[in-house]
């Protein structure tokens, strides 16, 4: 049985801490990618059936890789800094939580 990885927020409130599960941040990625204009999610190619989006922490310090094809005509440069902006400032909104990276990796490109 796999344990669960949780973000523990270091700014302790007056009721306690908040901690997050890595599956939150993968959450937030996959929707957005979900509503982004030329991505395709393909799971399938993924090592173990993986979503989309993984994230980790080295430390404290949340990191986040995501896999994409992008459709064909897709300026690649542009829908992958914006996935990037957007999953950062997504997270930051929701969870105030600053990403120490999302990398991008476009593994093919759709011809359909």
């Amino acid at each position: 049985m796999a344990q669960s990885i949780y973000y523990v927020n270091d700014r302790a409130n007056q009721y306690g801490t908040i901690a997050l599960e890595m599956g939150v941040f993968e959450s937030i990625a996959n929707n957005i990618l979900a509503e982004t204009d030329g991505v395709v999610i393909d799971n399938k190619i993924l090592k173990g059936n993986r979503e989309s989006a993984v994230a980790w922490l080295e430390g404290t310090k949340l990191n986040i890789t995501i896999n994409l094809k992008v459709k064909y005509g897709t300026i690649v440069s542009k829908v992958s800094k914006d996935v990037q902006d957007r999953i950062n400032t997504t997270i930051q909104e929701l969870t105030n939580v600053i990403p120490e990276s999302v990398n991008v990796n476009v593994i093919g490109i759709e011809f359909n």
